[in-house]
C-alpha cells in the first residue's frame, strides 16, 4: 500500500489534510538516533536556539542536514544539532489510535470535493504549534486508491 503523511483533520470536520513528507518512515524514538530522508522532525532556525518548525528531512550529509518545512515548503540545510525527530503524539482520541482505520484526503486529488480514501493509521508525531497549525502529523497506508 501507499504510505503518506497527512496533515490531520480536526476531529468531527471535514478539514484538509495534505501531503507534508514522502514516505513514510518506521522512526521509533528509541532509534539510532540519526536522521533520514523523509523524518519528521523538529528543526530550529533562526539566531540562538532558534525557533522550532516542523519538518521533513529531505537529505543528510555527515553534520547537517537538507529540511522542507511544513508551514511554506522552502528548504535549508541545517545543522544536525538544530534537527531532532518529530515526538509521537500523546492524548490522542480513540479513533487516532495506531492501527484504527480512518479516511484520509487524498493529497492528489485537484479541486473540490475533497476526495477521502479507506486508509489505517500507521504513526502520529505532534511538532510545534503554528499558528492554525496544531503540529499533529498522521502517517496512513491507504487501503486503495
Amino acid at each position: 500500500g501507499d504510505e503518506k503523511m497527512v496533515e490531520a483533520a480536526e476531529a468531527g470536520s471535514a478539514g484538509e489534510g495534505e501531503e507534508s513528507g514522502g514516505e513514510g518512515s518506521e522512526e521509533g524514538s528509541g532509534g539510532s538516533g540519526e536522521l533520514e530522508p523523509n523524518d519528521a522532525v523538529v528543526a530550529r532556525w533562526g539566531r540562538g536556539a532558534g525557533k522550532p518548525y516542523s519538518a521533513v528531512v529531505r537529505s543528510v550529509d555527515g553534520r547537517s542536514a537538507v529540511v522542507q518545512f511544513d508551514c511554506d515548503l522552502s528548504e535549508c540545510t541545517l545543522p544536525i544539532s538544530r534537527v531532532s525527530p518529530m515526538p509521537a503524539a500523546g492524548a490522542l482520541p480513540g479513533w487516532l489510535t495506531v492501527g484504527q482505520s480512518l479516511e484520509a484526503v487524498d493529497p492528489y486529488a485537484s479541486g473540490r470535493p475533497l476526495v477521502w480514501h479507506a486508509a489505517t493509521l500507521l504513526e502520529a508525531r505532534r511538532g510545534p504549534r503554528e499558528g492554525a497549525d496544531d503540529g499533529l502529523r498522521l502517517w496512513v497506508r491507504y487501503r486503495q486508491s
